[in-house]
């Protein structure tokens, strides 16, 4: 894994695959959040991140990856579904999970269902908004979070784990929120 200069041109953070990975915070300081992948607002392409996932499955990165950020994008279907399974497959301990303003829709829905459903590490964020999801795509997520449970029996969705200050984050929040705005974006349409 090589590095790259951050922001400020001192300090080194690590590089993932040719991409830099950011540590949590803001202005590239590090904090208890872990690493972040951020290629929001990028331009990516399903092919792009194909190329990504391949290398991502053969080289899983280091434990402290806790966030994936591909928002505002190209991406569809034939590149969230992959996604989905590889997440699900090298079992990163990731907290958020950022997907919005994409052109994903059900079949992306259904595997991230998938993924919510039967992770080792319970997600604090799922943004989908944007998307192409309807009510069916949404509707796969939700019952997938009722239907998580952690290792003792008890539900996994919603919780209370603690944000990057120390402070309880409702997880509820960000599950009707997504809810909310997947299923009013896909009634315009």
């Amino acid at each position: 894994m090589g590095t790259s200069p951050s922001i400020d041109g001192q300090v080194k953070v690590p590089a993932m695959y040719g991409i830099p990975i950011r540590y949590g915070g803001k202005g590239g300081q590090r904090q208890n959040a872990g690493e972040i992948l951020s290629h929001a607002n990028k331009g990516i392409t399903d092919d792009t991140l194909l190329t990504w996932i391949d290398k991502f499955r053969l080289t899983p990165p280091f434990r402290g990856l806790t966030e994936i950020n591909y928002s505002s994008n190209a991406l569809t279907d034939a590149s969230g579904v992959k996604l989905g399974n590889a997440l699900l497959e090298v079992a990163l301990p990731l907290r958020v999970l950022k997907l919005f303003a994409n052109r994903l829709g059900d079949a992306t829905a259904e595997v991230l269902s998938k993924y919510v459903e039967h992770s080792k590490h319970p997600l604090a964020e799922l943004h989908l908004s944007h998307n192409c999801i309807t009510k069916e795509g949404a509707s796969a997520l939700l019952i997938s979070a009722a239907a998580s449970c952690d290792g003792t029996g008890s539900p996994r969705y919603p919780s209370c784990a603690l944000g990057m200050h120390g402070r309880p984050v409702p997880l509820g929040y960000a599950w009707k929120e997504t809810t909310y705005r997947m299923v009013r974006v896909s009634k315009l349409k």
